[in-house]
Formats: structure tokens, sequence, C-alpha cells
């Protein structure tokens, strides 16, 4: 479901998003200096997301991973899907349906990491999944702004293409640097859905990095031990 990546190549990220018609050099592009090198995941520490300000100005921010519910403190959703498991389409969510069409942004990074769901917890193996055919990759993602003014960020994702189908039922959006602008700033429904498709096999390469070993499936352990030191709830995505 991407609930963890990695951002440390600094100057392939300026050079995507060169590649995707931005000018870095209007862009407070030392934010991906911050956590640089770090392994990061939903409600951890910021990332660096690209998005549309109010003046139609591409902009980065600082963006938490995870989106806070008034109603429910205690949950937090990092994941968007674009059905949910109930049918339910992204665009009639309650949830996502208006960030869907006004706030869309988009996510840099390095790679992000899957665990095996064909084996039981605490024995699944866990892949780093890297672009295919560059250094970096850029994820679709939409964004709220909390009512202390913070950014929060939620990951959109969609249906496994055939490799992650091995490992997983969804992998996140990939946004290649021809379709950013339209990601961005399109109106059109469908052409949003049509890059909310599963990545081509080029875009992406699967690499085991353990076999079958308690470490793998602890992450989660490990990580809600952490959230509960550092007072941060750790909870599953609405959906």
């Amino acid at each position: 479901m991407c609930a963890r990546v990695k951002v440390s190549k600094t100057a392939a990220i300026k050079s995507l998003l060169a590649d995707m018609g931005f000018s870095t050099e209007s862009l407070a592009e030392h934010l991906f200096e911050i956590n640089k090198g770090e392994q990061l995941f939903p409600y951890y520490k910021p990332l660096a997301a690209l998005f549309v300000d109010s003046q139609s100005s591409m902009d980065l921010a600082l963006m938490n991973w995870g989106w806070q519910r008034p109603w429910d403190e205690s949950k937090r959703l990092f994941n968007a899907r674009k059905c949910s498991a109930k049918g339910q389409s992204i665009w009639q969510s309650k949830v996502w349906g208006e960030a869907i069409r006004q706030r869309r942004c988009l996510l840099p990074i390095d790679c992000f990491y899957e665990w095996d769901q064909n084996f039981p917890r605490g024995k699944r193996p866990r892949y780093r999944i890297e672009p295919g055919q560059r250094e970096v990759m850029s994820l679709g993602a939409i964004y709220e702004i909390n009512h202390v003014g913070e950014f929060c960020l939620s990951v959109c994702t969609t249906e496994p293409n055939d490799s992650m189908q091995q490992i997983h039922h969804r992998m996140p959006v990939m946004i290649e640097p021809e379709q950013a602008q339209e990601w961005l700033f399109s109106e059109d429904q469908h052409a949003i859905d049509h890059l909310m498709q599963p990545s081509a096999e080029k875009q992406i390469q699967l690499i085991c990095e353990n076999s079958l070993t308690e470490s793998s499936g602890n992450q989660s352990a490990d990580e809600h031990n952490r959230s509960e030191a550092e007072g941060r709830p750790y909870t599953l995505p609405l959906f």
C-alpha cells in the first residue's frame, strides 16, 4: 500500500523536476535536503511535495504524511484508493473527493518499499521498488491543509501491475515527467483517471532486500513502538 519511501538523490530529483517543465530556481529546493537519506513513513517526518499554490504557480512544501480527521484524532489516512473495497470511486468519496479535484500534488522519491503479502505477518520479505528507467520517480498524491495551517498529503493508490501483483494488491500512482503538468493542472476527470492506471512494467523494478526473516515483517511493530514513544498515532488507512 506504499507506507515507506526514501529520498536521498536530490540532484536527480531536481533534474526530474526540470524534465517536468518546472524551474527549480523558483522552488524551495533545499526542502529535499531535509530528512535526506532516511526511510520515511506516515506520521513520522514530513516530505517535500510539489503543488500548485493560490496564484496557480508551482511551489514546494513540507507535507506531513497522513490526514487527521477531526471526528477521530486517533486515525490518520495515508493512502487514497482510486476505488475502495466497496467499489466507491475516489471522486465520490467524502474524504478524498474534493482533494482529487482541487488539490493534487507530486511526491518525488528515490524508491518505495513493500512487504510480500503472500506470507504471514512477521515473516514477510521486504522489497525495494525502484524506477526502471530513471534514478528517481514521482508519486501522484493529494493534500489538505489542516486547522493549524500544516500541509498533509495522502499517496494515491491503484490496482497493481503484473510485477506488483506478485506481492501486493495495490501500488502507488506513478506520474511520468510528461504527465506532471496534466496531473497538477487538469480539470478533466477522465484524464486524471487515465493517469491513475497501473504503471507499465518497465517503469519499475522490484528488488528483494531480504529472505524470510522476522525483521522484515516486524517493521510495522517497530514503527508502532516508535510512534507510541513519540506520542504519534499509528493506524491503518481508511480503505
